[in-house]
């Protein structure tokens, strides 16, 4: 039988398609920040971002201060 796809967020477009290279077939990625001109230190999630995170099943951000706004997003969720 196939398996189930894996809903997988992203916070910026590189660790997306780091997942996509690695998962394949098997997740489904979004990546909430697709464009390196935005800075992801000052990005504010619209409420589509939020729903969207809300709804993975594996979230991947980068930490470190970074992408604040999705941890804190994640954060609030749990």
């Amino acid at each position: 039988p196939p398996l189930e796809v894996i809903e997988v967020v992203a916070s910026v477009n590189q660790w997306g398609t780091m997942a996509k290279t690695l998962g394949g077939d098997n997740v489904n990625v979004t990546s909430i920040i697709n464009s390196t001109n935005v800075d992801a230190h000052d990005y504010e999630p619209t409420t589509s971002d939020i729903a969207k995170l809300q709804k993975a099943q594996v979230i991947i951000v980068n930490g470190a201060g970074y992408d604040a706004w999705a941890v804190k997003t994640v954060s609030i969720s749990l």
